[in-house]
């Protein structure tokens, strides 16, 4: 379905998830990132560390392995226990990722593009790679990107939706501004796309692939106040609501990748202090996103003749990991290995990739490499059809 078509398109037919798993080619594959911010303590749910002395665990947390994954299991996290019944089968979790800092913002980034040298991030880049296909390619909604020379198709829709009020011009309204007619709009938004079209025809290169992308931002721009009437991008602030957002934008064509960050707030996961609490109460709504969300894509026809989940690959990652002990203020400090989560498209599920040694610090895989955000990277690229130098998890995660 490509952006013109999404212009008229109805919602997708609920359909029940067949015996079969339609597969679908790269390039047609759709990506999903929930991106918890501020960085989780994956001891709580995705990494038990019950065997040593050396890492602090919940007096009321228990092992617990099911459908081929061993995890964390808490009386307090009903929402984790049941989306893991429900969809361990399809989830695959990699362990001990090194992010090599402990401070937010280039952990950020080497989570997202695998370094700190001002690249694309890697999603945003499948996003790119066909833009003329979709109104808005990478819809990001308070989550971090890192767009560098693909701006153009990046687009933010705010935490609370609030690109709905740029659309509709009520933003403006509500801020105390004056709309201009349609008539003088359209006027305006002919002498722009005119004078562009000027420049690009005497240009220099680097002017000129300037110019493009405004003009592909402009068309953008226009499609997507023709679809204001079909697309909302404002919910109540739950994860639940943005996630039901971010679907409706992968199932209608509207964007290949969109990237939901988990809560608002920056800092969200960020317990330097009473981590228990903190993360417990994070972990139990991410679970009930997580469940609503699967739920949802499993039960949504797609477009080859599966569900949803055969068509989009979730991916859920935070910046880096929580310290292996508890510091006075009952919190735990900044550590650079973590865990990350796939499921769905292509994602060989029920499978765990690496692992953690007494001390919390990653083990090497197979072969002696330490797994790292960019072989995360170029797994991801691999599924949706991007250039990628190949990754060691590649083989281990994809079942396609």
């Amino acid at each position: 379905m490509d952006r013109r078509t999404f212009l008229t398109a109805t919602a997708a037919a609920l359909a029940l998830p067949g015996s079969a798993r339609a597969r679908v080619q790269p390039s047609e594959r759709r990506f999903l990132l929930v991106f918890a911010q501020g960085g989780w303590d994956t001891t709580r749910v995705l990494s038990p560390m019950f065997h040593t002395s050396r890492v602090d665990v919940e007096a009321a947390a228990e092992p617990w392995s099911v459908g081929g994954l061993s995890l964390v299991d808490h009386p307090d996290r009903p929402s984790v226990r049941a989306f893991f019944e429900a969809w361990a089968d399809r989830v695959a979790l990699v362990h001990g990722l090194l992010l090599p800092s402990v401070a937010h913002v280039p952990c950020t980034e080497i989570a997202l593009t695998g370094g700190t040298r001002g690249q694309a991030d890697w999603l945003t880049r499948l996003a790119a790679a066909d833009p003329d296909r979709y109104v808005l390619p990478h819809l990001v909604m308070g989550a971090p990107s890192f767009p560098a020379e693909h701006g153009q198709v990046v687009a933010r829709a705010g935490a609370r939706g609030q690109l709905d009020g740029v659309i509709s011009g009520s933003l403006v309204s509500a801020s105390g501004g004056r709309l201009v007619s349609p008539e003088l709009e359209a006027l305006v938004d002919r002498t722009v796309e005119q004078r562009a079209s000027s420049l690009a025809a005497g240009a220099r290169p680097r002017d000129g692939a300037l110019l493009a992308a405004f003009d592909q931002a402009t068309l953008r721009a226009h499609d997507l106040k023709a679809a204001r009437d079909v697309m909302r991008f404002a919910g109540d602030g739950t994860l639940i609501s943005k996630l039901d957002v971010a679907v409706d934008a992968l199932s209608s064509g509207m964007s290949r990748v969109v990237s939901v960050g988990f809560p608002d707030l920056a800092s969200g996961w960020d317990s330097h202090a009473d981590n228990d609490p903190t993360q417990g109460a994070l972990w139990e709504e991410l679970g009930g996103g997580l469940l609503h969300l699967v739920d949802r894509l499993a039960s949504t026809a797609g477009e080859a003749g599966g569900t949803l989940l055969d068509e989009i690959t979730v991916v859920v990652l935070s910046e880096m990991g929580r310290a292996p002990l508890k510091n006075v203020a009952a919190g735990k400090d900044h550590w650079p290995y973590t865990s990350a989560m796939l499921l769905g498209s292509g994602v060989r599920g029920g499978v765990t990739v690496g692992g953690y040694d007494d001390d919390l610090r990653g083990l090497p895989l197979d072969g002696g490499a330490q797994p790292s955000a960019a072989d995360l990277g170029a797994t991801l690229m691999t599924l949706g059809g991007g250039e990628s130098e190949g990754s060691p998890l590649g083989a281990l995660l994809t079942s396609a």
